[in-house]
C-alpha cells in the first residue's frame, strides 16, 4: 500500500485542529476503514489502497482520494476509488459511486445502461465490456474509461457536478476536433459527457530518462497545438489577468506558513511583485487555463487537449509559462534531468513559435512561469506532499528570479 507522502512523515502538530490527519493519510488505516465501510455482507477484501490526491484546508478539513483494489474469495479483483474526509468532528469515507454531488454515478458506471444509451444515441450497437475509474475528485468530477467490443472505439466519460456538463459540451463543440477529442454523446440527467479516446498516453507518461527524437517531436507538436488554441476564436469564457493569479496565490499563504514560515515570507514577496506587474500585459486569447504535460494526450490523429474545465481568456504566455514551470519543477527534483528538460522546453517553444500568429513576449513568459512556480509551491503544501517539501525553497527562489525579485538561488 502506497502514499504520496514518500518516506517523510508529517511534522508534529502540523494541524492541531485535525488530530486524525496522519491516520487519514496512512494507507493501512484507510484500508481498514474502507473494509469496515463495505461491511461484513460484502464478499471481498480491500487488498490494495493507494493515495492519489489530497486537498487540505488547515484548521478545517482534509479530503483524501484513494484507489482501491478489492479482492473476492474466488481470486478476482476489481478496482474502484473512494474518498476519506477528516473534519474536527471526526472521519468518514465513501466510494465514488456514493458521492451525493455525482448522482449520475450509478448509471454512468453500469456497462449495460451505458451501452444501451449509446446504442440509442448513435443508432448502432455499442457493447461496453469494461468500466474503469481513471480519476476522481470528490464532490466535483469523475473520469471513466469505457472499453467497448470494438477495439477502435475506446471512450472516456466525465461526470461533472452541478451544471458543468452543459458548459463542457458547448466549450468542446466550439473548439473543434483538431484541438480536443470529439464528443460522442452527453446525458444531462447523469451529468455525463462521453468523448472519443484522445490517446492512452500523455506527455507526462513519456520516458523522460530517454530523450530521443520521438519525445522531442511530441513536445514540438504540443507547442503547435497550444498555438492553435490561442489563435482560434474559441468560445466565450472568463478573462483571467495576472492580478487574478496574484489574488489566487494569496490563498496558498496559510498552507506555506504551516510548512515553513520563512518560506511563506519569500512566497508572499513574489505574490506582491506579481500584483504590481499585472497591468502591463498583452492581448487576451483563448486559453486552456491549467496547461500541463498531463493535459496533452497523444493519439493516432496527433496531440489533443483534455480537461478544459478552467478554460478562460488570458495572455498567451500564461499557458506556456505553466507548462514550463512544471518542467522546471521536475528538474529541481531531479538535477540529472537538466539536459532533457532543456531540450523539451526548446522543442515545445519552437513548435509554438512556428505555428503562432503572434510571438511570445520573453519577459511576460518569465513572469507567468514564476507565477506558476509559486502555484506549484502552494499546491505541494496544500496537497501534503511532504516528501517534496525540502525542494520548495529552490522552487520559490527560482520563481522570484523569473518574476524579477532579488533572490538567492538555492539548489
Amino acid at each position: 500500500m502506497t502514499s504520496l507522502l514518500g518516506e517523510r512523515k508529517l511534522p508534529h502538530g502540523l494541524d492541531p485542529a485535525l488530530p486524525d490527519l496522519g491516520r487519514v493519510l496512512d494507507p493501512v488505516a484507510v484500508a481498514a476503514r474502507f473494509q469496515e465501510h463495505l461491511g461484513p455482507e460484502h464478499n471481498g477484501a480491500v487488498a490494495q489502497c493507494s493515495l492519489e490526491h489530497v486537498r487540505w484546508s488547515p484548521g478545517e478539513d482534509c479530503m483524501t482520494t484513494w484507489r482501491l483494489t478489492i479482492a473476492s474469495p474466488d481470486g478476482a479483483a476489481t478496482t474502484t476509488m473512494g474518498a476519506v474526509l477528516v473534519e474536527g468532528n471526526g472521519v468518514r469515507c465513501w466510494l465514488w459511486t456514493e458521492d451525493p454531488k455525482l448522482p449520475g454515478a450509478a448509471a454512468a458506471s453500469d456497462p449495460a445502461r451505458v451501452g444501451s444509451w449509446l446504442s440509442d444515441v448513435l443508432a448502432t450497437r455499442v457493447e461496453i465490456r469494461r468500466v474503469e475509474v481513471v480519476r476522481y475528485r470528490p464532490r466535483k468530477r469523475c473520469v471513466l474509461r469505457y472499453t467497448t467490443d470494438d477495439p477502435a472505439m475506446a471512450l472516456y466519460g466525465k461526470i461533472l457536478a452541478g451544471e458543468r456538463c452543459g458548459a463542457t459540451v458547448s466549450r468542446i463543440g466550439a473548439l473543434g476536433e483538431g484541438l480536443v477529442a470529439p464528443i460522442v454523446a452527453a446525458e444531462s440527467e447523469w451529468q455525463l459527457v462521453v468523448q472519443r479516446d484522445a490517446g492512452n498516453r500523455s506527455l507526462r507518461d513519456l520516458a523522460y530518462d530517454d530523450p530521443g527524437e520521438e519525445i522531442a517531436a511530441h513536445f514540438h507538436a504540443s507547442g503547435r497545438l497550444l498555438a492553435g488554441l490561442h489563435d482560434g476564436t474559441g468560445p466565450a469564457g472568463p478573462v483571467w489577468r495576472l492580478e487574478r493569479d496574484a489574488a489566487a496565490l494569496r490563498e496558498y499563504v496559510p498552507f506555506v506558513e504551516r510548512v515553513e514560515a520563512s518560506l511563506a515570507d519569500r512566497f508572499l514577496r513574489g505574490v506582491e511583485a506579481l500584483g504590481a506587474a499585472g497591468g502591463s500585459g498583452g492581448s487576451m486569447v483563448p486559453s486552456h487555463g491549467a496547461f500541463r504535460v498531463d493535459h496533452v494526450h497523444l493519439g493516432a490523429a496527433g496531440p489533443r487537449l483534455i480537461d478544459l474545465d478552467k478554460f478562460c481568456h488570458a495572455e498567451r504566455e500564461r499557458d506556456a509559462g505553466n507548462l514550463l514551470a512544471y518542467l522546471e519543477w521536475r528538474y529541481i527534483r531531479d538535477a540529472d534531468s537538466f539536459a532533457t528538460i532543456a531540450r523539451l522546453k526548446h522543442a515545445f517553444l519552437s513548435g509554438y513559435r512556428e505555428a503562432a500568429v503572434a510571438p511570445l513576449d520573453d519577459a511576460r513568459l518569465d513572469i507567468f512561469t514564476g507565477a506558476s512556480m509559486l502555484k506549484v509551491t502552494g499546491r505541494c503544501c496544500r496537497n501534503v506532499r511532504s516528501a517534496e517539501w525540502d525542494r520548495l525553497p529552490a522552487l520559490v527562489e527560482e520563481a522570484l528570479v523569473r518574476i524579477g525579485v532579488d533572490a538567492e538561488i538555492v539548489r
